[in-house]
């Protein structure tokens, strides 16, 4: 099964609601693991910190899926912030 597939499957099996509430449940695991992360640097919590990305991930997939227009939004915008960090950066180097 593709990606895709997934993605459409739960889509269907749980809607929207409950795919947003996962979102926001696994955001808040992102924190828990970088404060778990940065109170004890230990490749155990360095590692619970990449799962709970990779899942935020494939909600963001997903996300971009259900809303076909929201990729080219988000890809504008990060697009956007990239530039304005990039000039932050080089007038940190002034």
């Amino acid at each position: 099964m593709t990606h895709d597939e997934i993605y459409k499957r739960a889509r269907e099996k749980y809607g929207f609601n409950f795919e947003i509430g996962m979102l926001q449940e696994e955001c808040a695991e992102v924190i828990q693991a970088c404060s778990k992360l940065l109170r004890r640097s230990t490749e155990e919590n360095l590692v619970k910190l990449f799962g709970e990305i990779a899942d935020v991930e494939n909600l963001f997939e997903q996300m971009k899926r259900w809303f076909p227009l929201m990729r080219s939004y988000t890809d504008e915008i990060r697009d956007q912030k990239m530039q304005r960090l990039a000039e932050r950066l080089e007038q940190d180097c002034e």
